[in-house]
């Protein structure tokens, strides 16, 4: 869990710029159109001599943010050309694949691997200008080393193609983003927020908090919310997220020791729901907006009530139970409201019991 906001960090290599030429269509082998209005300008990153044989096999040539091989041919059948890099977690590698020499086109696939040089961590065929490769700003899963491999699309095609390596430190998340930044704040009332989760952290996750807690992982990115309320007051919440929703109360900020209340029992895009949960002390509470998957996002909104302690009182339903609300909740259930009444135990609700030897139980023998 990461308390707290990073510093700003300054962007650490080149991200390249796109110039635009005259539109040409063309097709490939597979039978795609691929439009060929723009070319990477490469003038900006530092050119590499490719090896005199780029490497075939593990572990490939070298290559780092912000270069760029210019000279690349694949001259026989099936050739494989393989580029090492290293790169940080969570910055933005875009890598991609241009035209070399015109009169030598070729249809390139460029996958991007794990060190193990077997893992595919993306791929692309033809994102890039006319036939050739393009991964963008694909956020990298760890600090260590990472392979770009390249070859034809099919393994008879040959020619020629340079290849380019930019990083982007990720931006800042959201202030938001966890409970140590700059929050939105719901107090005793009712009302309706909603967001996205998409530009945040996976901060939190309460699986095996135990207790009332979310018995389900929430690998999600998620984004807080702070409650600001006093001992005994009643929260009613509904949060519908387009990812699997997951929603919690923490009393602090470790999802472990602190959290209260948590739900999950719905699929994509359905309500989740706290229908009563009862503030077990004064101070700020944060509710997690959370989603299951890893690292999943989406739109989400969010229905909240919290009645404040004074404002609520024991209402005895038309089932007999006992229930902590508002004077015009209680009404609308069609129950009756006890002002003087504000806790369930024990249950004000519940019916008188008779005393066998008094008058009410002798005349009960006898009806």
């Amino acid at each position: 869990m990461r308390l707290g906001l990073a510093p700003a960090v300054a962007v650490s290599c080149v991200v390249p710029i796109l110039s635009l030429a005259p539109s040409i269509s063309t097709a490939s082998p597979d039978g795609d159109i691929h439009d060929t209005d723009w070319h990477v300008d490469l003038s900006q990153y530092l050119d590499v001599l490719p090896e005199r044989e780029i490497a075939r096999q593990c572990p490939g040539q070298r290559l780092a943010c912000g270069e760029v091989v210019l000279r690349a041919a694949i001259s026989v059948r099936d050739e494989r050309h393989l580029y090492r890099f290293r790169a940080e977690e969570g910055q933005l590698l875009t890598i991609g694949t241009d035209e070399r020499n015109a009169s030598y086109p070729i249809d390139t696939v460029l996958e991007l691997l794990s060190d193990d040089c077997v893992t595919i961590l993306a791929s692309d065929d033809d994102s890039g200008p006319a036939a050739y490769s393009l991964i963008d700003q694909f956020p990298a899963p760890y600090t260590g080393d990472y392979v770009a491999r390249v070859r034809g699309f099919d393994p008879l095609l040959r020619g020629t193609y340079s290849i380019y390596l930019a990083c982007e430190d990720a931006p800042l998340p959201p202030a938001d983003d966890d409970c140590g930044g700059i929050l939105q704040a719901i107090t005793c009332g009712h009302g309706s927020l909603s967001g996205e989760t998409g530009r945040y952290h996976n901060d939190y996750d309460p699986f095996g908090a135990g207790g009332d807690c979310v018995q389900k992982q929430a690998d999600g990115r998620d984004v807080v919310i702070a409650m600001d309320l006093e001992e005994g007051d009643i929260v009613h919440l509904s949060y519908q997220s387009s990812a699997d929703g997951s929603v919690y109360i923490l009393s602090g900020c470790d999802a472990h020791s602190g959290c209260q209340i948590g739900v999950d029992e719905t699929g994509v895009g359905e309500w989740e729901r706290i229908p009563y949960w009862v503030a077990p002390v004064s101070g700020r509470h944060y509710l997690i907006l959370d989603s299951a998957g890893a690292e999943t996002f989406g739109t989400w909104t969010l229905e909240y009530e919290i009645l404040c302690r004074e404002d609520s009182a024991v209402c005895c339903t038309a089932s007999g139970d006992c229930v902590v609300t508002s004077p015009s909740a209680c009404e609308q259930d069609g129950g009756t409201y006890l002002p003087s009444e504000t806790i369930c135990v024990p249950d004000p609700c519940a019916p008188s019991p008779v005393d066998e030897r008094s008058w009410g139980g002798i005349k009960a023998l006898y009806r």
